[in-house]
């Protein structure tokens, strides 16, 4: 089975190296968003190109939901199965027009923010070695590619897409989420709850790789003749 990991905000899908090595028996690759590609618009054909020839399974985390779900209405005979983690179907929080142009004066890729963003990042979670390869990664990233993603969070709206799909999915729903509220994933059914903070594939991966291999395995089942 061909499984495709969909990154978060910052684009970087090696963060997500962890769950793709703890997700045994099985091909997956991490896609990496390119920086000039900020709306959903863009994402979903871009991503569309990307994905190898047969039947694949999606893993989209955080901001990389609404490219699955859009992804599923388009090519649904494509795609076996969606992965949804710690995601949403619409903006998950209010924030004022106002902060997310202020967030341009803020270094927000500086390891200073990381450090400080810390508690929601990763809470109990925490882990050196992730948060300076967060940290790294949010370095590489334009600040104004960050705040135009975050402008498309804010104004998305995919609820539809998801109460309509055929396509057998499941949503990983962080237990200590500090940055996706606990009531965006009612949009999705099949949810299951595992046990740590937003960064569910990079903090606890093999606990991750786990639901999604049992979740996969249930689908072998159904389909064998």
């Amino acid at each position: 089975m061909q499984i495709i990991v969909l990154p978060g905000l910052d684009g970087d899908g090696n963060l997500a190296q962890p769950f793709c090595d703890a997700l045994r028996g099985h091909s997956v690759t991490a896609l990496n968003y390119p920086d000039h590609l900020t709306s959903y618009a863009d994402l979903v054909p871009w991503v569309l190109a990307q994905l190898p020839k047969g039947p694949v399974t999606l893993i989209a985390q955080s901001f990389s939901g609404p490219v699955a779900a859009q992804l599923v209405q388009q090519q649904s005979a494509k795609i076996d199965a969606v992965v949804y983690v710690a995601t949403f179907a619409m903006r998950p929080r209010r924030i004022p027009k106002g902060a997310v142009r202020a967030a341009r004066y803020l270094p927000i890729t500086s390891g200073f923010m990381i450090k400080l963003m810390q508690p929601w990042i990763t809470g109990q979670w925490s882990d050196a070695a992730f948060l300076a390869q967060f940290s790294q990664s949010l370095s590489r990233v334009k600040s104004e590619t960050l705040i135009a993603r975050l402008r498309a969070v804010l104004s998305v709206d995919v609820r539809s897409h998801i109460t309509h799909a055929t396509v057998p999915s499941i949503y990983l729903r962080a237990s200590c989420d500090r940055l996706v509220p606990r009531r965006a994933s009612t949009a999705f059914s099949n949810v299951v709850t595992v046990e740590g903070p937003h960064f569910l594939l990079q903090t606890v991966p093999t606990e991750a790789a786990a639901v999604v291999a049992d979740f996969l395995n249930t689908l072998s089942v159904d389909r064998a003749p």
